[in-house]
């Protein structure tokens, strides 16, 4: 029997193409893939090697500072200061600061960030995409943030996304992808605010490149600029509302700490007062240790080359740029003009942030722009020559780098000891007072002063800039002392309260006491075992 074929259904049509429409997106993807991996991948793996030469002591042992003491098994501060998304990553990292796990983690994604940061700028040298990446892994900010170990994969994530917000506002203007890039800021800043920096500046760079594109027109690049301010601004904005909504649907109430509670409370004296001091960062990059970036003879000079390249350069692509358009040129020094206000956003932020080392990841950018201009000057024997120049400074700084974190760490790991020795002692001397038992409370009275104490500080000059790496004083006179004594000394001992300890500082037998370490220095009054650090 012959049986005729019977035509397809509408719906089994629609299911049989949707099929083949999900298929094409699958291998699309697949492709973009390999092809990203191929292309990068040698710059994927010299990353992480230098990031190793750098910060392989830190992974490979437990160098605590003040605040890895007090958050050793969390995450720190959270939605208080505005950090939600600090809270949410505890589902995909421990919350445990575990320095191998999170070290590698970080390093990874920093490895990861610097690709897209190569393919956003489209820079094909495998020479200058290494010195990207080698020198994102190795800057100050990395090394203090690594010592923050309890947070350090967190922050890697913040900044991957952070870069990945700018990858996705550069791809075909599509929804989707404007979604995507403002969702990727919401969540870098909702772990940490201050990488809005890496995005802002990334968007400029990106417009000067664009600048310079002599199919691009004003209008177009002008366009674009406003497109990605609309992404900064909606990101910010969405931000903020999260921050509103999430602390009070748990009923928390943002802290004073680094101005939380006042984040979008900007006066025009605060804003006139962060601008003064983002431009400000340029010279204090070359006359001062400026949080670690700039520690030692080595990297100012470094940086000084990088701003006299970036000067030279900029000159003469600007006089490019004036033949071909004036309003591009006027664009383009608007352009360079905003770019040290977009590495050191935070600045406008509070008045009252604490800039530290962390804050200024973005300031990175003074030495990779210089990789991204030289590009687009022609061939010639100057161009060759300062390309070499800056390769070779990138090198020495990088290098540079790379020992001042070995340093830091080595500080770290003498400041533990020390702090280990230090109250080992104090706890032994302690539990050896006539009395003692489990139910003994036990008062610290003032800071302890430093008496017979080596500071390593004197060893370590350059390390008193970056944020984070504790001489062995600060270790010891930390805030988070009680915390030591029960993770890394292992007791659990009951102090007395703050009333307990206001009323022992009006007693004339404490008044008499020595100061610690001396002879009779610790003594037991009131059922209280007092520790007499100072006066």
């Amino acid at each position: 029997m012959n049986f005729k074929e019977r035509p397809q259904s509408s719906q089994s049509s629609k299911h049989v193409n949707g099929g083949i429409k999900k298929m094409e997106v699958v291998t699309n993807v697949k492709e973009k893939l390999i092809n990203f991996y191929n292309k990068y991948k040698v710059m994927f793996i010299v990353t992480i090697i230098i990031g190793m030469f750098a910060h392989l002591f830190m992974l490979t042992n437990k160098l605590p500072n003040h605040d890895d003491i007090e958050s050793i098994f969390s995450k720190g501060l959270t939605v208080e200061i505005g950090r939600w998304g600090l809270d949410v990553i505890k589902y995909i990292f421990p919350s445990y600061s575990m320095p191998w796990f999170n070290g590698i983690v970080m390093i990874v994604l920093i490895a990861l960030s610097a690709c897209f940061v190569v393919k956003i700028l489209n820079l094909d040298s495998k020479v200058k995409q290494c010195l990207i990446g080698a020198i994102m892994v190795t800057y100050a900010s990395v090394i203090c943030t690594l010592a923050y170990t309890f947070t350090a994969n967190a922050y890697g994530v913040a900044i991957l996304l952070s870069v990945l917000c700018v990858y996705f506002a550069i791809k075909p203007k599509k929804t989707s992808n404007v979604i995507l890039s403002v969702l990727c800021l919401i969540l870098s800043l909702s772990i940490y605010q201050a990488y809005i920096s890496l995005t802002a500046t990334l968007f400029i760079i990106v417009l000067i490149k664009d600048c310079l594109n002599k199919n691009k027109k004003a209008k177009e690049v002008l366009l674009k600029g406003l497109r990605f301010f609309g992404i900064l601004i909606i990101g910010v904005f969405l931000y903020l509302a999260s921050v509103v909504i999430i602390n009070y649907a748990t009923g928390t109430s943002l802290t004073q700490y680094q101005g939380a509670s006042e984040i979008g409370d900007i006066s025009v004296f605060s804003v006139l007062q962060g601008i003064v001091s983002a431009y400000l960062t340029i010279p204090r990059l070359v006359l001062r240790n400026y949080y670690g970036i700039s520690a030692g003879i080595i990297l100012k000079i470094g940086h000084v080359i990088s701003f006299i390249v970036i000067a030279i350069i900029s000159i003469i692509l600007l006089k490019k740029i004036f033949k071909l358009s004036k309003k591009k040129s006027l664009l383009f020094i608007i352009l360079v003009i905003l770019l040290p206000l977009c590495m050191n956003l935070m600045y406008l932020i509070s008045s009252k942030v604490e800039i530290h080392s962390l804050m200024i990841y973005g300031n990175i950018f003074w030495l990779i722009l210089p990789l991204v201009l030289i590009e687009e000057l022609p061939k010639t024997k100057f161009s060759n020559c300062v390309n070499n120049i800056i390769i070779i400074t990138l090198v020495i700084m990088t290098y540079k780098y790379i020992t001042y974190a070995n340093e830091s760490y080595f500080q770290l790991k003498l400041s533990y000891e020390n702090t280990q020795s230090f109250y080992t002692t104090l706890v032994t001397r302690i539990e050896s007072i006539p009395g003692f038992d489990k139910d003994t409370k036990i008062a610290f009275l003032g800071f302890y002063g430093g008496e017979l104490l080596y500071h390593n500080s004197n060893s370590f000059p350059n390390m008193d800039s970056f944020t984070g790496i504790l001489s062995n004083y600060e270790m010891i006179t930390a805030y988070s002392k009680e915390n030591f004594i029960k993770n890394y000394i292992g007791v659990d001992f009951n102090y007395a309260t703050e009333e307990e300890i206001n009323n022992l500082k009006t007693k004339n037998e404490v008044q008499e006491m020595e100061l610690y370490p001396y002879d009779n220095s610790i003594k037991k009054i009131d059922d209280i075992i007092v520790v007499k650090f100072s006066d």
